[in-house]
């Protein structure tokens, strides 16, 4: 069904008002409840699918997933054969404790990424029979007509109705902050991208200025929105696994040389070849560093408490390792795509030195903007009237 809407919302951009409710067969009045009930059977809630939480036994089984692990399950198990009851109950100590920690800490890591997208529950204000209603997002149908207004979220894809400086920040789509203008169109464009698309409203945008009457032509699993979030990115293998992996074979690789020939040359020089099996397990189990695991797993794992601390949620302990390695960290856009917020921190001249003329400049063509004053412009401003101090700058 996605698809099929993406080929034809250039179709539904060039639609008149009146074209677009006899398409989806709706009209100003709104849809009655009956018909949004049954439209809402036909075209299941207005939701997305994401990840859900692992269950107890997947998540079990990936946290014992561990090179090392594997290399001391192996020696228990050889121990344990071998009688040596002792060195085996060790090993299955710091099996379970390594596993343990990290099982706890993922477990606790998503619970808190659930929590977090059930704080984001929504309501869309809906015409039902002619009368403005507030309903839960995820009960909108398409041939819903939705009012929206400044600060509202759109939560489903609509074709606009009526407007009035309708602006809306696209950002989670596009990944740019600048509001674009929306109007009603019918005229025939060349435009692919839905985004530009002049008369459409994208799930996942929000209304920063203006109102809008609109129609609903799409939800869930139908929307544009739905095609961004629901792409899995594929997974690589880190440093921190690679480095594991690498010596986990090393580790291997010297027990397949050292342990057959310890075995013999003990066996053959003093004749107790049963003894020089045991002594032969005990040069294995010596080369492995049990308590590695452990202790890898409870540094990561106190590296995710401290950036929870900071209201970062880590969802897997090998991230930590990547971020601890980063010397420099460059990102595109971050404070606008997670607060809508720019802080101005230095300004300079062309040849690179701090010039308080520049800030008064950049202050009057911020403060004296005609039109709408962009995120830039509100730091320009913010930092000219409340952040700057008297020494920094003269008034």
């Amino acid at each position: 069904m996605a698809k099929t809407i993406k080929m034809t919302l250039n179709q539904i951009n060039q639609l008149t008002p009146k074209a677009s409710l006899e398409h989806f067969e709706t009209d100003k009045k709104g849809l009655s409840r009956q018909q949004r009930t049954a439209r809402l059977q036909t075209y299941g809630e207005n939701t997305i699918q994401k990840r859900q939480q692992r269950s107890l036994l997947r998540a079990s089984w990936q946290s014992v997933q561990d090179p090392f692990i594997g290399v001391l399950a192996v020696l228990m198990i050889i121990s344990w054969l071998s009688r040596d009851i002792d060195g085996a109950i060790v090993m299955l100590i710091m099996i379970v404790v390594s596993s343990s920690i990290r099982f706890v800490q993922e477990r606790k890591s998503e619970q808190a990424s659930i929590a977090l997208q059930a704080m984001l529950a929504k309501t869309s204000r809906v015409v039902i029979e002619g009368q403005p209603t507030e309903v839960a997002a995820q009960s909108l149908v398409p041939g819903d007509i939705v009012q929206l207004q400044t600060g509202d979220l759109v939560n489903a894809d609509l074709k606009i109705l009526a407007s009035h400086d309708l602006q809306i920040n696209q950002s989670s789509l596009t990944g740019e902050s600048k509001p674009v203008s929306k109007r009603i169109t019918a005229q025939a464009t060349d435009v692919t991208n839905a985004a530009d698309m002049a008369s459409l409203l994208l799930m996942g945008s929000t209304v920063v200025n203006g109102q809008a009457t609109a129609l609903v032509i799409a939800t869930g699993q139908a929307t544009c929105f739905s095609a961004i979030v629901t792409t899995e990115p594929k997974s690589r293998p880190n440093q921190f696994n690679a480095g594991l992996k690498h010596i986990s074979w090393l580790l291997i690789r010297m027990m397949l040389v050292l342990v057959p020939f310890v075995f013999v040359i003990n066996g053959v020089t003093k004749g107790d070849w049963q003894q020089s099996f045991f002594f032969a397990i005990a040069v294995a189990v010596g080369l492995t560093p049990e308590m590695l695991p452990m202790i890898v797993n409870s540094n990561l794992a106190k590296g995710s408490v401290v950036l929870s601390q900071q209201q970062v949620i880590v969802k897997q302990l090998k991230a930590i390792q990547n971020l601890g390695a980063m010397s420099v960290l460059c990102t595109d856009k971050t404070g606008t795509l997670t607060e809508d917020h720019i802080k101005l921190m230095y300004y300079a001249d062309i040849l690179g030195k701090r010039d308080v003329q520049v800030l008064r400049l950049a202050y009057l063509n911020a403060k004296g903007q005609s039109g709408w004053q962009n995120l830039l412009d509100e730091a320009i401003i913010h930092y000219y009237e409340q952040d700057q101090t008297n020494d920094d700058f003269p008034y």
